[in-house]
C-alpha cells in the first residue's frame, strides 16, 4: 500500500520531468504571465476599468514599459537593463518612456529582465480585445474626426493598430484611457515627441471636450 502511494505520488513529477523543452518553455510563460491575470485579465483581456488589456501589445511596447516601471527609482539601473534589452535583435527598436505607477512599480522590480521578454512574447501574440462599452454616438462621430486628424497616422486602423510600437487605443476601457491622457497632458507620463506635440494642439484647439469626444470615439471602435 505504502509503495503504490509513492508511486502515484510520483507520477506528476514524473510527467513533468518528461515535458519537452517547448513544452517546458510555454509552462514558464504561461506560469509568468499567469500573475497578470488578476488584475488584467485572462489571457491579458482586462475586466476592470482603470487597467488596461495587454493582449496584442507587440514585445517592444510591453518589455520597455516593464522597464520603466522596474527602474522608476534607478535611471542607471534602467540605462543598463535598456542597453542589455537592445542586444537581442528582436528587441533593437525598442525606446523607454517613463511612467507614473501606483503599483506596478513594486511588482515589476520581482522580475529579471529575461522573464519580462519572456513575458513580452505571450502578449504579443495575442489579438488586441475590444471591451463592449456604452458611448455617445455624437461624440464618438467628432471624436473619430479628431482621430484621423491628430492621432492616426501613428494609430492606425481606428487606433487597435499594435504597429510600431504605439499603445492600443481603440477597446481599451474608457476610464484607463481618460487616466492615462491626463498624464500626458500634466506630465506625469512621457510620451514620444510626436505624440506630445499632436497631443498638445489637440487639447489647446478643442480642450477637454476634444479629449472626451476621442474616448468616445475608442469606445464605439469594434473589429
Amino acid at each position: 500500500m505504502f509503495k503504490r502511494l509513492l508511486i502515484h505520488a510520483a507520477a506528476p513529477l514524473a510527467a513533468a520531468v518528461c515535458l519537452s523543452p517547448v513544452q517546458a518553455e510555454m509552462a514558464t510563460k504561461e506560469m509568468l504571465t499567469g500573475t497578470c491575470v488578476a488584475c488584467h485579465g485572462t489571457d491579458g483581456v482586462s475586466a476592470g476599468p482603470a487597467i488596461p488589456s495587454l493582449s496584442g501589445m507587440t514585445r517592444n511596447y510591453f518589455a520597455t514599459a516593464m522597464l520603466a516601471y522596474k527602474y522608476d527609482d534607478d535611471p542607471d539601473g534602467l540605462e543598463k537593463a535598456m542597453a542589455e534589452l537592445e542586444k537581442d535583435k528582436m528587441y533593437e527598436d525598442a525606446e523607454m518612456f517613463t511612467r507614473a505607477s501606483t503599483i506596478m512599480g513594486r511588482i515589476a522590480k520581482g522580475y529579471t529582465l529575461d522573464e519580462i521578454k519572456r513575458m513580452a512574447e505571450v502578449f504579443a501574440g495575442g489579438e488586441p480585445s475590444v471591451v463592449q462599452q456604452s458611448f455617445d454616438r455624437s461624440k464618438a462621430g467628432d471624436g473619430e474626426e479628431l482621430h484621423e486628424e491628430y492621432c492616426d497616422k501613428c494609430h492606425a486602423d481606428g487606433g487597435l493598430s499594435p504597429e510600431d510600437d504605439v499603445g492600443l487605443l481603440a477597446g481599451q476601457w474608457t476610464p484607463y484611457l481618460e487616466f492615462t491622457l491626463a498624464d500626458y497632458l500634466e506630465g506625469r507620463r512621457e510620451a514620444p515627441k510626436k505624440m506630445r506635440t499632436k497631443l498638445k494642439d489637440m487639447h489647446k484647439e478643442h480642450g477637454m471636450a476634444g479629449v472626451q469626444s476621442l474616448l468616445h470615439y475608442y469606445a464605439s471602435v469594434r473589429k
